[in-house]
Formats: C-alpha cells, structure tokens, sequence
C-alpha cells in the first residue's frame, strides 16, 4: 500500500507540473450535493497537500457532465489563485506499454481503472 500511495503522490505532482513534491493524499467522502433545486453538486475524489501547505482538489468524473464547463468557469471567477488541469480520457488512446512517465501512467490507471476485475488484470507498472 506504500508503495502504490508513494505512485500516486508522484503522479498527482506530475499531473499538476509543479516540483514540490504531495505530501498527504486523503480520500475523502465524495458527494456535496447542490442545496437548490437547481444547484449543481461536485464529486471531490481527492484531496492533496504540497511540502508547501498548498492545497489541491482532484475531480474524477466518469460519464456525462453537462455543467462542467460552467462550473469551471465559476470557479475562474472566484480567485487568480486558481489553475485548473483537465484531463479528457477519451482522447488518452496509449497502451500499457507505451506508458513511460508518471502522469502517462496517472492517466492510462485513471482511464482504465473500472475494467479491473481481478488483480492479474492490474498494470505491471503498479508493481
């Protein structure tokens, strides 16, 4: 468990191109649903922590997000001292092999993932 946690903090710092290093990752509960009838709700998957104390949220969503765009774009108007990375998986079209850096494994682990049945199946790179 080290030793995938010790991954997954290198990946997320690759994700984000920043070189201080993730310290803390907390999976925390996922849900916060919208208070309003049409108040939209988010899922944060995680949250991270830098040697520095700066805080990062990672969202995963799988399927449809119709307001994403828009919640991106209130989210701009909130604070300058917010930088967004989107990742879109469908267009990630490398193999397992053909994964050779952490953010390339981040997202080849992010993209397949729910295929996963049996731990035979898992990436040889989680090794």
């Amino acid at each position: 468990m080290k030793r995938i946690h010790f991954y997954l903090r290198r990946a997320l710092q690759a994700l984000i191109k920043s070189d201080i290093p993730i310290k803390e990752v907390k999976f925390d509960k996922n849900t916060f649903e919208g208070i309003t009838q049409d108040g939209r709700s988010g899922i944060f998957d995680l949250a991270c922590t830098d040697e520095n104390e700066n805080h990062f949220i990672v969202e995963m969503q799988y399927g449809d997000a119709p307001s994403f765009i828009q919640r991106m774009k209130f989210y701009a108007l909130i604070d300058h001292q917010m930088t967004f990375v989107t990742v879109e998986l469908d267009k990630f079209t490398l193999q397992e092999l053909d994964c050779q850096t952490d953010l390339q494994k981040l997202i080849y682990t992010m993209r397949t993932l729910h295929t996963f049945t049996q731990p035979t199946q898992f990436p040889k790179f989680w090794d």
